[in-house]
């Protein structure tokens, strides 16, 4: 609360100094409207920051000056000399109460009613004089009494500038950084030993205090942003006849300017959803054993260069099964395809655009416009949205963001000589090429590599900045798994990597910025410029479309393939067939060609032998040769691996589903056309759940009818 004080003292006295011009010229002219605007809205700031404070002396002369003030403005009386004189006598003694608050910390102890009095009605006042004399006599002696000098201590003094001023700072620094660099590299040059020089390692050290000192002009205590957040909460409340208590925690941490900008209005529209969405009524939360007022918290900790922010509250959490009926409604998704998600899955869904569980629009919720959009402004800062859903006792939506925009924490590379930076906010993992969990896929012409059962699209750095077109990945290369917003990501190749550093980002020429592949520079202490890549625009340069997804979470991505979006999937010709077929590239995991003598016919079914491990063949025409070796897709849903036999791999495409498949039992989902072919996109999740072709073929025992009918079920049911 010491810096929030500090702030009211400090913008207290700056709104006074800046209208004291305006006292001297309403004095002199009582009809100046001008004057007697500023004057008022300064009144009316300084009553309610006191309010706020509970410091009443300052708050009851600022409530009757402005009373007098209001009844000034709206021409219910002229001015005259005895009500200015009230309004000047109400600012000096209002000074003085805030140089006291300055120097004690506190409000002194007084009597201010003849003062109160005196502007409630003018009778008692004749000129400025009398007023200063029986008003400020009590309280003048008040602050004496306590040994007060009336002048406000340096630490609590500030002065407002604009962050535009503060951009111009940080990037005069860095043009001293680079300056240092260019003298400590003609000084090497002429022999100087610098290592040894006492004097330039103190000028180092006085740069690194000086950056510091500069960044920390621009943070703020996020308590400014969780100020207004009760207030908020009490409207919405009385407007749903709710009850709820606000607790903050973590105020203290501090953060940019700009970040607390930028996430007012998706910590607000969260705390929004939490009383119209979450929280229940009186009667529900009894009904729950709950107690009538619901407890809603907004806190934060510091991680690092990180700041985690929790919006949290004990109401019924996200209503699961409304969230499905939505999706279906809306066409993301079937029913069966939505009872297959998992309980994460389900969450995320809020995610999606458009998308209310509200039953009516009011000014609350209800409009569709919500958490995709809260989504979007955070990741655009760098950052994450994460749900925590406990059904029936409330949800945790936890934001993760960076500290500062201006220096981030990055990754350092060299391509052909130049230097390039990696925001260390968009790097998964970082992983060499010969790892063992490392497996480089060329499917259909197209550059995959699949991380630990996850599938990454792959991009050379050099390819992309026109410095090599072909690669053969060495052992020694590094992937730096880079995460994109919409929960995509894909493994960026490199070199080697430098280094990771804390960089001072400086905005791009307009020329560089044009490209697309830069979000900006940075001169480190080496002194050659670092362009920062822009991984959103790398991403889209290079054509890299929805993959990365976990495959113990494939039947999720498999089944938004099977709707229709567009997407990639491997075309391939099957084997006995003519017609295309398409399986999602999320579920392929490599090419393999498989030998005859490595498959076999047991249990009904077909099953290939490869390295001791054995995988069921999915195909309804295939026969094993008597010779040679087919190729076959391995598939895989999470634990699940499957082979698909293939006359030929034709291409890697993005299909949109235009027709359903007449026949639900089939594995094919839909139907799509790609350079006038027919292509039949395969449902990888059905395929692997139904029974082999050859107990259909027999009618099968009691375990394959079994199976059957769960399998018609999950299809049918609706």
């Amino acid at each position: 609360m010491d810096d929030l004080l500090r702030e009211f003292v400090g913008e207290t006295l700056d709104m006074m100094e800046e209208v004291s011009s305006d006292l001297v010229t309403w004095e002199a002219n009582p009809t100046d409207r001008g004057s007697l605007d500023r004057i008022f809205r300064t009144v009316h700031t300084a009553k309610g920051s006191s309010g706020f404070f509970d410091l009443p002396r300052v708050s009851a002369i600022a409530h009757a000056a402005e009373n007098v003030l209001d009844v000034l403005r709206s021409r219910k009386r002229d001015p005259d000399g005895k009500s200015v004189a009230a309004i000047l006598s109400a600012f000096d003694q209002i000074r003085m109460l805030v140089q006291s608050i300055a120097a004690t910390g506190s409000e002194p102890v007084g009597d201010d009613s003849a003062l109160v009095a005196a502007l409630a009605d003018n009778v008692r006042l004749h000129d400025r004089a009398v007023v200063a004399e029986e008003v400020a006599g009590d309280s003048s002696d008040s602050i004496a009494r306590q040994g007060v000098s009336p002048i406000v201590p340096l630490e609590w003094r500030s002065v407002r500038v604009p962050l535009a001023l503060l951009d111009e700072v940080m990037a005069g620094f860095s043009d001293l950084v680079l300056a240092r660099n260019e003298v400590a590299l003609q000084l090497r040059a002429r022999g100087v030993d610098l290592d040894n020089m006492a004097a330039f390692e103190r000028f180092y050290a006085l740069l690194g205090g000086l950056r510091g000192s500069i960044s920390q002009m621009r943070m703020v205590p996020l308590r400014q942003m969780f100020a207004p957040m009760p207030r908020l909460l009490r409207q919405l409340c009385d407007e749903l006849g709710k009850k709820a208590t606000l607790e903050t925690y973590g105020g203290e941490v501090e953060i940019d300017r700009e970040v607390i900008e930028a996430l007012r209005d998706p910590i607000v529209h969260i705390l929004r959803n939490a009383i119209g969405h979450g929280v229940e009524n009186e009667a529900a939360r009894a009904d729950c054993g709950k107690s009538a007022e619901a407890r809603i918290s907004i806190g934060a900790r510091q991680s690092g260069n990180r700041i985690l922010i929790s919006i949290e509250d004990d109401g019924s959490g996200l209503n699961e099964a409304a969230l499905i009926e939505r999706v279906v409604a809306a066409g993301h998704y079937s029913h069966d395809q939505a009872l297959a998600l998992s309980g994460a899955q389900v969450t995320n869904l809020i995610f999606l655009p458009g998308l209310s569980t509200a039953s009516s629009v009011t000014d609350i919720s209800g409009r569709g416009v919500g958490m995709d959009v809260v989504k979007a402004n955070v990741e655009k800062l760098g950052g994450t949205v994460g749900i925590e859903n406990r059904p029936g006792q409330g949800m945790s939506v936890i934001i993760d963001v960076p500290m500062t925009l201006t220096i981030i924490s990055a990754l350092a590379i060299e391509v052909g000589g130049q230097g390039f930076a990696i925001p260390r906010s968009v790097v998964d993992e970082v992983v060499l090429v010969s790892n063992d969990a490392v497996q480089l896929i060329d499917a259909g012409g197209a550059q995959m590599v699949r991380v630990r059962g996850r599938m990454h699209a792959l991009v050379h750095l050099e390819a992309l900045l026109g410095q090599q077109t072909r690669f053969v990945e060495s052992e020694d290369r590094a992937l730096i798994l880079c995460r994109l917003t919409g929960s995509r990501s894909f493994a960026l190749s490199v070199p080697d990597i430098r280094d990771h550093d804390e960089l001072v980002i400086k905005p791009l020429p307009p020329m560089l910025a044009s490209i697309g592949l830069y979000n900006g520079f940075s001169l480190p202490d080496s002194g050659r410029p670092m362009l920062v890549l822009d991984i959103e625009g790398i991403a889209k340069h290079a054509a890299v479309e929805r993959s990365g997804v976990d495959s113990t979470e494939q039947v999720d991505e498999n089944m938004e393939h099977g709707r229709g979006n567009m997407d990639r999937w491997l075309c391939f010709t099957p084997w006995g067939r003519k017609t295309m077929s398409a399986v999602p590239m999320s579920t392929v995991d490599r090419l393999v060609d498989v030998a005859h003598d490595q498959l076999q016919l047991t249990a009904g079914r077909i099953v290939a032998c490869i390295n001791g491990q054995l995988t069921c063949v999915e195909s309804d025409d295939f026969a094993i040769p008597q010779e040679g070796s087919v190729r076959m897709i391995c598939v895989s849903l999470g634990d699940h691996t499957s082979l698909i036999p293939c006359r030929d791999i034709a291409h890697l495409a993005p299909l949109t589903m235009q027709l359903p498949a007449p026949d639900r039992d089939s594995i094919v989902v839909g139907l799509a056309m790609h350079d006038n072919n027919l292509v039949e996109m395969i449902d990888v999740s059905h395929m692997m759940n139904r029974p082999s072709a050859a107990s259909r073929s027999r009618g099968g025992g009691a375990t394959t009818k079994a199976s059957s009918e769960v399998t018609k079920k999950r299809r049918a049911n609706g």
